[in-house]
């Protein structure tokens, strides 16, 4: 319970894109966003349509101002955000990975410009990490006597960049006063940002924190249904959804359906062959039908799986790997759900992403716990047998292995 109180708390105030997107269409552009999370297609939609209303339609590519966040300070963002543009009379700009943003890849350069060394509440500086930044000991002390002799005020940005506290709340007083023709956003293509640093806080209470979560591959299908129509192809809705499972997030899986339309040609609809054909192969989809295919019951089915992962030259060993992989998280997530946790408590629990722990969770269903037993107990039969035997038995021993599992 208190976890998922926790979830909910920490999820307050974030937009997913689309609901962004609904409110920039709206007129309900905001001066600063924060956007992170790790779909890229989605970012770049996000930003795509934001540019398209804020700056107009025809706006190229030169219209948005683009900045490494690595060398970027508050003082500095706020600097660019208070320019008039002469050309269009708007801002856009674009601070790539800002260091001053806590949560991030690039947070060493910037820990103590953001922290209250004072305050650990806020991210302040103790320990090992305060002697790493001070200057290592001995050395940051001699290094803070020497500035404070030469007559420098203390937290100045010099050489270990410290700033004043002005500069690192410069941002906090620019949201109480922006440019209204400036739109400014900050983004994280890595890690989340921390929600309890008080700049994170106050753009997500002025609904500028956006977040481009991975989806499941039931929430890619509608984009790429939209990719489809673009595209001017149709496509039967088990191969859509064979394509939306594709590894490698959203932009992948539209790559993947272009590469399907280019090949294609004149044809209007794509065939499964097409699929089979054209498809990066993906061990592990293939595996989950197999295995999905075991826990329904469908033996032929699975057997035809099987085949088609050997014909298309899929090591043996490889094949059995995976296959024991997904039966050791079926097990594992039909523990977790015995705990009543839902799929992202055990996405976190087992250190997977959230659509795949769903899909374990799914087909745990699928097999009671005596099955599982049985089944890691075949596993280690015929792990065995494939150790103690030559290359040419493998492709029997995981027939007999598919044959075993379902019965």
């Amino acid at each position: 319970m208190a976890e998922a109180a926790k979830k909910r708390d920490e999820s307050k105030g974030t937009l997913n894109v689309e609901a962004a997107i609904r409110q920039i269409r709206e007129g309900g552009i905001r001066p600063v966003y924060l956007l992170y999370g790790e779909e890229a297609f989605l970012q770049e939609r996000f930003l795509l349509i934001l540019k398209e209303v804020w700056l107009g339609p025809d706006a190229g590519a030169y219209a948005i101002t683009k900045e490494d966040g690595k060398t970027m300070t508050q003082a500095k963002a706020v600097d660019l955000a208070s320019q008039i543009s002469l050309l269009s009379g708007r801002n856009l700009i674009q601070i790539d990975e800002p260091v001053f943003i806590p949560g991030g890849k690039e947070q060493r350069a910037d820990k103590v410009e953001n922290a209250d060394v004072n305050d650990p509440a806020t991210g302040g500086l103790a320990g090992e990490d305060a002697g790493e930044d001070a200057g290592e000991g001995a050395e940051g002390a001699a290094m803070t006597t020497a500035i404070d002799d030469a007559g420098f005020q203390p937290n100045r940005k010099l050489g270990n960049r410290h700033v004043a506290p002005q500069e690192k709340q410069a941002l906090l007083a620019y949201l109480e006063q922006p440019n209204d023709r400036t739109c400014l956003v900050l983004r994280m293509r890595k890690g989340k940002p921390d929600r309890r640093h008080k700049l994170v806080a106050e753009i997500a209470k002025g609904d500028g924190l956006v977040e481009a979560a991975v989806l499941t591959p039931e929430r890619r299908t509608p984009y790429l249904k939209e990719a489809l129509q673009r595209l001017g192809k149709q496509c039967a809705p088990d191969l859509l959804a064979r394509i939306a499972r594709q590894p490698g997030g959203l932009a992948f899986c539209v790559h993947e359906l272009e590469k399907l339309a280019a090949f294609a040609g004149e044809e209007s609809v794509i065939r499964r062959e097409m699929l089979d054909q054209v498809l990066t192969p993906n061990l592990e989809a293939d595996i989950f039908r197999l295995v999905d295919a075991l826990g329904r019951r469908r033996r032929s089915q699975a057997l035809r799986e099987l085949q088609a992962l050997l014909q298309k030259g899929e090591a043996p060993f490889a094949i059995f790997s995976m296959m024991l992989r997904q039966f050791r998280l079926i097990f594992k997530a039909k523990a977790c759900l015995q705990e009543n946790m839902g799929n992202r408590q055990i996405a976190q629990a087992l250190g997977l992403r959230d659509f795949v722990a769903k899909n374990a969770a799914e087909q745990s269903k699928l097999f009671s716990f005596a099955a599982l037993e049985r089944i890691m107990a075949l596993f280690c039969e015929k792990d065995l047998a494939m150790k103690s035997t030559g290359a040419g038995e493998y492709p029997k021993i995981l027939a007999d292995l598919v044959i075993a599992l379902g019965d």
